[in-house]
């Protein structure tokens, strides 16, 4: 054709894109998008920009820019398709409606919810005015609306689409069918986002069997409903169960896209957080240094899943008092995160603050404090002053203060998260209990009596109300209450609280921990300055022994608690 008809026939171009086609199918994506664009050149010359044939290009490109995970670019092919149609009078076309599901689908990846609604709810409409109200591209329209209303916590409204989707499939196809499958697996979903796991549970059940039997036992859908039942059992704290079913996952994803494949990584990461929920730190981190590597290989060094990878490894080294490692590792991600996404990004913001917990613990409060205050700013530029991240960071530039010996500092701080929690999370929420404990605690530093312990019994009566009257969050608001009773000499009512904190924490922690040796040293004390001698050397006389046991006869707490004990012995001596 070219050596009959010329380059720039149109005969030219459509051999063009039948060989772009072949090569689209065989999975040629370099080759095949080299031909659409030489062919989509072509028709732009012979019969103008707007021609359908232009706009068949561009979808076509889309597709493969989709395949390559370059959304930006399949993004701007699918609009400027959509252009074309829309140009030529064909709004309300079975192409348009393609188009816009695909979109619907980008955006959705992207996380910008409201772009995906609109594409999905104006494809939903030109599907029914074409097809019906009952076709399977019309319940397809409705998966993708109800995935968007998922991910916008509209779960009313999202089930009603999955449940319409499911009804159709069912009619259309029948309840072994892929489709219909997948329309219960989202059922399924949005079931375990609600905490009714055992209706997913079985739905899941259900979809495993249809999976298994259609696509085979070592299908990738087999692993991803493996991997969803697995996360419920987590949830649930069965954890053997729900390493069972990551297992199975993992194998699955393994034999199919090798052990360097991305699904690897994601199964892998699970687990790694079901082992460390577990306590299992050492097989924890060993998972997610594998995600880590398998990250870094397949999606580059500097890639933002390897920031947010490193971030959850910081976050481990930090829980074992690891801070070198954490820092490392936290520094990491910071660079990355402000390469990729911008210096005042919110991933900068999270990790400035995880940073800043690192300093904090290691009695770095200046650096710490940096952190925390440069966290605040970008929180609250992105954000606004009510979010729950400002909330977390206010709280702990309050106590950087506190530990400066700030507290007038430390309550304005304080005082503006708990205002937020309170506004963001309701009156009783535990968030909102440990804000009113923070705040107690710097007034009692700061020596303002009254006002502590009116905030240490709000945060215990919330922590009474959520977690019941024998939690050690009751007992240690107990035994600060104590500590002001006796400074405001009212030992009755220090007695009262010491004795209820003690009986939690034997509770709680046995006989034998240090929090039941501090409270019987705070006893003794008070008997003994009451002169209830008897009293007294029983408190300091178990003190002795518990500490004794536990840090040995030469630790600075044992040594004070023998020396009370002696003390008494000879008052009692000279009675």
């Amino acid at each position: 054709r070219r050596l009959n008809q010329g380059a720039e026939h149109m005969d030219v171009a459509d051999a063009l894109y039948n060989i772009e086609n072949i090569l689209d199918e065989w999975g040629k994506d370099d080759q095949a998008l080299r031909f659409y664009n030489d062919a989509k050149t072509m028709y732009c010359s012979n019969v103008g920009n707007d021609d359908v044939e232009v706009a068949n290009c561009l979808q076509n490109i889309g597709l493969i820019y989709v395949r390559k995970n370059e959304h930006d670019q399949a993004i701007a092919s699918y609009i400027e398709a959509l252009r074309i149609h829309r140009a030529r009078k064909s709004s309300g076309s079975m192409s348009v409606s393609n188009i816009l599901h695909d979109l619907g689908k980008l955006y959705e990846g992207k996380e910008d919810f409201d772009k995906a609604l609109s594409c999905f709810t104006e494809c939903l409409r030109i599907r029914k005015e074409e097809l019906g109200d009952d076709h399977e591209e019309v319940a397809s329209a409705c998966e993708g609306i109800g995935s968007v209303l998922m991910s916008k916590n509209k779960n009313a409204e999202s089930m009603s689409c999955f449940r319409t989707a499911l009804r159709i499939y069912n009619e259309k196809c029948g309840n072994g069918h892929i489709l219909y499958t997948d329309a219960l697996a989202s059922i399924a979903k949005l079931l375990a986002n609600n905490k009714e796991y055992d209706t997913a549970l079985s739905h899941f059940q259900t979809c495993l069997l249809n999976y298994k039997k259609e696509l085979g036992s070592d299908s990738a859908k087999v692993a991803e409903i493996l991997s969803y039942v697995g996360d419920i059992h987590s949830k649930r704290i069965d954890y053997e169960e729900a390493m069972k079913n990551y297992s199975g996952a993992l194998k699955i994803r393994t034999n199919l896209f090798g052990r360097d494949g991305e699904q690897v990584a994601a199964t892998m990461l699970e687990i790694g957080n079901l082992l460390e929920d577990w306590g299992d730190n050492d097989e924890a981190i060993e998972c997610y240094q594998e995600v880590l590597r398998i990250l870094r290989f397949r999606l580059g060094q500097r890639h933002v899943q390897v920031a947010e990878t490193l971030n959850t490894i910081g976050t481990v080294h930090a829980e074992r008092e690891e801070y070198d490692q954490a820092l490392e590792s936290f520094q990491e991600a910071l660079s990355i995160y402000g390469d990729d996404l911008g210096s005042d990004s919110v991933e900068v913001g999270h990790t400035l603050h995880h940073i800043g917990g690192v300093h904090d613990a290691s009695s770095q409060h200046d650096e710490s404090l940096k952190c925390f205050s440069e966290a605040l700013r970008i929180f609250r530029l992105h954000l606004g002053s009510d979010d729950l991240s400002v909330a977390l960071a206010l709280n702990n530039v309050g106590i950087n203060h506190a530990r400066r010996k700030e507290h007038a500092k430390a309550i304005q701080f304080c005082t503006e998260a708990l205002r937020i929690r309170r506004l963001k999370l309701g009156m009783e929420h535990m968030d909102v209990a440990d804000a009113l404990y923070n705040i107690g605690n710097i007034l009692d530093e700061w020596g303002k009596d009254g006002q502590a312990l009116k905030f240490y019994g709000e945060s215990m009566s919330l922590y009474r109300s959520k977690l019941g009257d024998d939690d050690v969050e009751v007992a240690n608001c107990l035994q600060y209450i104590g500590s002001i009773y006796v400074r405001k000499n009212e030992h009755d009512q220090a007695i009262t609280s010491y004795a209820e904190s003690l009986r939690i924490y034997r509770l709680k922690h046995g006989d034998d921990s240090q929090d039941v040796a501090g409270i019987l040293f705070k006893l003794g004390r008070i008997y003994g300055k009451r002169a209830e001698y008897e009293k007294a050397l029983s408190c300091f006389s178990e003190c002795l022994r518990i500490r004794k046991a536990e840090l040995g006869e030469d630790d600075l707490d044992s040594i004070a608690a023998r020396r009370f004990v002696e003390a008494i012995q000879r008052k009692t001596r000279r009675c």
